[in-house]
């Protein structure tokens, strides 16, 4: 929760709640709307920069640590 807050997710992203990253600025997103997993950079926190990653948290999770290039 607190990324959340220090990155601002809920006031640029208010449907989205950030439940991880890669380290290296790109937050890991579960939409709280349509149920899916997204990427964004940190940077960029818009709903223009999101990238979908997975249909479902349970596909995220079977891909591993594998995030979209």
């Amino acid at each position: 929760m607190r990324r959340n807050t220090v990155y601002g997710v809920q006031v640029c992203l208010p449907s989205s709640l950030m439940i991880g990253d890669d380290g290296g600025g790109t937050a890991i997103l579960l939409n709280l709307a349509d149920r899916c997993i997204y990427e964004v950079g940190m940077g960029a926190m818009d709903a223009e920069s999101m990238e979908l990653s997975a249909d479902f948290l349970d596909e995220f999770l079977a891909i591993g640590t594998c995030l979209t290039e």
